[in-house]
């Protein structure tokens, strides 16, 4: 099955679970945010979802599918329940914020980015520019602070796959405050708060020098010690993960220095590892959640220039896709919901396949 005939199944299994509110806005159910169980806000799965058939107009200029994906936007748009003046609303789990650090923003802005390339819409790249604009950039810290969209509170998110996937979005935006910003993001990635393992594996924790980087850091040493094992999984599970977000940032700077550096190098040869692809069957964090079968293409096919891609890699991306289907897919339902604790989020973010193929 090709990655378009993929596309073009899982668009009619989300269009059965899509609710229709009125002729012009729908959304696609809130999941649980994988693993970890956190019940979801509609915004995540129906933003994924916009990409989804965006990617499927441009590919086959079905008109269709152009209309589904913008009555998708306009429900991130309208609804006031999830959008509270440009922030939005991602989870409802006591004891975590709203809006899931800076990734829940950055899912969203993401969708209006690819609406504003794919239907040259003026009015879509300034809604993702005014979403951008809500989360300020700290340049003690050099990452951004997320706002919870309920109380308001602003704290620095110091999960790097957050950040990376936050700066992944917003350098596609023109603006140029916005490009410092990343710009400054990726000078510190060189510097500190991108570290690997001995064998390349990306350690899951920003790496920084203030006082609440240092503690963070110690407690996740602490943690490391006591439960080494479920550490090092979610590592594996989040690796290309990372490299998926870096790919698209080097996209847009790919002269930058840090994707020079050693250590980043050596992520991408721990990408490409045996003991790495098989390590990842039987993830919690993988095939069941951050698919490798969706992330790995885009990966491969931008860094294949600075990095040694093994001789037959592709066969091994056909398999890791075999896999993923084989494992996952149900072919009656049309979803991704064998072996998942999350279907609908894993069926939507076949997003990150599509958007290899533009």
């Amino acid at each position: 099955m090709s990655n378009l005939e993929i596309l073009k199944k899982v668009a009619l299994g989300l269009i059965d679970k899509t609710v229709k509110l009125n002729h012009m806005s729908a959304f696609i159910p809130g999941g649980f945010n994988g693993p970890y169980f956190d019940l979801e806000s509609p915004a995540r799965n129906t933003a994924h979802a916009s990409i989804i058939f965006l990617v499927l107009f441009k590919v086959t200029k079905n008109e269709n599918y152009r209309i589904r994906a913008e009555h998708y936007l306009n429900y991130l748009i309208d609804n006031k329940n999830i959008n509270r003046d440009g922030i939005f609303v991602m989870r409802y789990k006591i004891g975590k914020d709203t809006n899931n650090g800076v990734i829940g923003q950055a899912w969203i802005i993401e969708a209006f980015n690819t609406a504003s390339i794919v239907l040259d819409r003026v009015k879509y790249g300034d809604l993702a520019r005014n979403f951008a604009s809500k989360f300020r950039f700290s340049k003690k810290v050099n990452a951004w602070y997320g706002q919870d969209a309920e109380l308001g509170k602003q704290k620095i998110d110091y999960t790097l796959n957050h950040q990376l996937w936050y700066a992944s979005i917003i350098s596609e935006i023109r603006d140029t405050d916005i490009q410092r910003n990343v710009l400054s993001f990726l000078d510190y990635l060189e510097i500190r708060s991108f570290q690997v393992r001995e064998n390349g594996l990306i350690q899951h924790v920003f790496q920084g020098e203030t006082l609440k980087n240092i503690l963070l850091k110690k407690k996740y040493e602490h943690y490391l010690r006591k439960n080494k094992s479920k550490v090092i999984e979610k590592e594996i599970g989040y690796h290309l993960y990372n490299l998926f977000a870096l790919a698209r940032i080097h996209h847009h700077f790919p002269k930058h220095p840090f994707f020079k550096t050693t250590k980043f190098l050596k992520s991408l040869d721990y990408a490409w590892s045996d003991r790495f692809i098989e390590s990842l069957k039987g993830n919690k964090y993988a095939y069941s959640y951050n698919s490798p079968a969706f992330e790995f293409p885009l990966i491969a096919k931008q860094f294949k220039e600075i990095s040694n891609v093994p001789e037959g890699f592709e066969k091994k991306l056909g398999k890791m896709l075999g896999f993923q289907i084989r494992h996952t897919f149900d072919e009656n339902a049309n979803l991704f919901q064998y072996n998942t604790p999350d279907p609908l989020t894993l069926t939507s973010r076949t997003y990150e396949l599509a958007l290899g193929m533009i």
